[in-house]
């Protein structure tokens, strides 16, 4: 194997990490905004 066959498949093993992780934040998404509306909630009720 190449060095540009590795550098093309190491390019396309970190895009595939990129994905993954992108995948994975926005499966996080609904239940990070409900823990900021109640922490806005809270504030508001602070003040």
């Amino acid at each position: 194997m190449g060095y540009e066959e590795l550098i093309a498949k190491r390019k396309v093993e970190r895009a595939r990490e990129f994905l993954h992780d992108a995948m994975y934040l926005l499966d996080s998404l609904p239940e990070a905004i409900e823990d900021i509306k109640g922490v806005i909630k809270k504030i508001d009720e602070q003040t």
